[in-house]
């Protein structure tokens, strides 16, 4: 069978609370859609959120200039709303160094910080006793980092490439869709990053050289990246006076590192609204909500690019109902975006399984007469404690409500192999980080919190979080004097996964001889979504992967990039079935 249902996209009113689902509310259209064609061949995309909204508008753009067999878009989404997985937690920071958060570290340092709790920089959340699907779980990844320990330099360097080439790629894409990039809030612009920790200093110049080696190797004609000190800091962000100069030496100089990079932001919420409508007003796509994949269905028992997948076993469901059905054929493309969805190992598409890496945030609507923005520019924020990667500001403007909204993600943490997502926010870790979240977003910016939750709340709440954080103890709010419930609602938090593969890199590429995938992007799904797209609409057009090209990357470098997250360098000795 097809699916052909078109889907209608209700508008959304400004309310006090922003779009986190990141997609209006869609439902069944009453009639179908009569261009499409039972006998045309259709590109599938398994997965609704901001890396396979992007792909489909890559692959449009190829049926629009009839340089691909593929006539029409089907995208398949768990859920009843666009965005609501890992989208949805991806926020809006766009930072070339992104791919380092999940993968810049070392064997012997993960080993370490998979012990350690999370206040002294490692990923064990307050509480955390490992069991044995725990410790077999962390001993499969980290033999997995070690596998590739002799080319971490080389791995993280090829990470930064592309981070930078997909700033080139996210400013190409706001050029060709300037509408979409305006009503999504997009900008570039430097960010400050500020290192704390014993080894701050080592961590900030590490991410400045790979920076400025990667930039020069892909042409820049001036270095990206750059340490600054206490003086330039404030320069940058006059701001952050309060926060910097809390931690400054003796000597004058903020205690740790500073750095400036290239970076930027879009808010994804208006991102997915306003491609969905673009992607409808073609009327070559068609969304099928509240489906789930359940299996994918080979032609031969052959492994790699030789095996053709036939079709999808997938379930849909609603309320009162559900029904298993085939949708696909062998004639058929698919392009897997499925975010914590381990269907591809399951089902025997990629040898290995993602690791469970999981993050929170906390999303802010500020006031409309902020103090500290002018213009249409807001300086990016990211503060890094050691191993534990980055607690990330990230401002954007929502062009409906008008306000900006600052989104404060980061913390990444082991969630336990017995914790399926989603996480609730019961759970230790996710407590913990919340409100690490909260604590650092009333030390970054006292008065804006001030104006966000009133002064008096706002020092009453530092000084509980601090006392509790202390402790290590888990909880977040005290019950009472403060009241987590009511908080919820100022702070809009998230907690989810944030999976990727046991060598720190994604999967992007085809794995199948039309099966193509976009897997464990870690918390870079967003940064790196353009150019995953673009990549994978010209595998679909017919290129070869060794003659694929990408603005703002030499092709030498980006084959360097595509080798290391080739689907199929996994052992397919440990597939699980074919």
């Amino acid at each position: 069978m097809r699916c052909t249902a078109i889907v209608a996209i209700n508008s959304v009113a400004p309310s006090e609370t922003p779009s986190l689902a990141a997609a209006s509310s869609l439902s069944p259209a009453a009639t179908p859609n009569s261009s499409f064609s039972n006998t045309s061949p259709t590109a599938y995309i398994v997965g609704g959120g901001v890396a396979g909204l992007l792909t489909a508008q890559s692959l449009l753009e190829d049926m629009e200039n009839q340089s691909t067999p593929w006539s029409q878009v089907v995208i398949i989404e768990r859920a009843d709303q666009l965005g609501t997985g890992l989208t949805q937690g991806n926020g809006r920071s766009l930072t070339a160094t992104e791919g380092l958060v999940a993968a810049g570290v070392k064997p012997d340092e993960l080993e370490r910080s998979l012990a350690t709790p999370l206040d002294q920089g490692g990923y064990a959340y307050p509480g955390f006793i490992p069991t044995a699907a725990d410790q077999a779980q962390m001993d499969r990844y980290t033999a997995g980092l070690r596998t590739v320990e002799s080319e971490i330099y080389h791995r993280d360097l090829s990470l930064v490439r592309f981070g930078l080439a997909n700033l080139t790629q996210w400013q190409h894409w706001a050029k060709q869709y300037p509408s979409l990039a305006a009503a999504s809030g997009f900008y570039l612009s430097e960010k400050l990053r500020i290192y704390g920790g014993p080894n701050a200093l080592r961590r900030g110049i590490g991410e400045v050289y790979h920076l400025n080696v990667a930039g020069a190797n892909c042409g820049w004609s001036k270095p990206p990246g750059r340490l600054v000190n206490y003086e330039d800091a404030l320069g940058f962000d006059p701001a952050m006076e309060t926060y910097l100069s809390s931690r400054r030496r003796e000597d004058g100089q903020f205690d740790g590192a500073l750095t400036l990079q290239p970076g930027g932001a879009i808010h994804v919420g208006r991102l997915v609204e306003q491609l969905t409508q673009w992607l409808l007003g073609t009327n070559r796509v068609s969304l099928c909500i509240n489906t789930q994949v359940r299996d994918i269905q080979w032609r031969s028992p052959t492994a790699g690019l030789k095996r053709t997948i036939t079709g999808l076993t997938v379930e849909t469901f609603d309320d009162q109902s559900s029904s298993v059905k085939a949708l696909g054929t062998a004639e058929d493309c698919y392009v897997f975006a499925t975010g914590f969805d381990d269907l591809l190992h399951r089902s025997g598409a990629i040898a290995a399984p993602l690791f469970p890496v999981a993050g929170t945030s906390i999303t802010l609507v500020l006031p409309a007469d902020l103090p500290d923005t002018s213009g249409n520019s807001f300086p990016q924020r990211a503060w890094k404690q050691d191993i534990l990667g980055p607690l990330v500001f990230s401002p954007t403007f929502d062009t409906v409500l008008e306000r900006w909204i600052l989104r404060i993600g980061g913390f990444k943490f082991y969630p336990g192999a017995h914790n399926q997502p989603p996480l609730d926010f019961n759970h230790p870790g996710v407590k913990w980080a919340i409100a690490q979240q909260v604590q650092q977003a009333i030390a970054f910016m006292p008065k804006v919190m001030d104006q966000l939750f009133g002064k008096e709340l706002s020092k009453e709440l530092s000084q509980e979080l601090d006392k509790n954080t202390g402790k290590n103890t888990g909880e977040i709010f005290p019950d009472p004097p403060l009241n987590w419930a009511e908080l919820k609602n100022k702070i809009n938090p998230w907690a989810g996964l944030r999976p990727l593969y046991a060598d720190g890199m994604a999967a992007l590429g085809p794995f199948a001889s039309n099966g193509y995938t976009i897997s464990g992007t870690g918390s870079w799904g967003l940064s790196s979504g353009v150019g995953n797209a673009v990549l994978i609409a010209q595998w679909l057009r017919g290129i070869p992967g060794d003659r694929l090209t990408l603005s703002g990357i030499p092709t030498p470098l980006l084959q360097d990039y595509l080798n290391r997250v080739n689907p199929l360098r996994f052992h397919e000795k440990t597939c699980g079935k074919n």
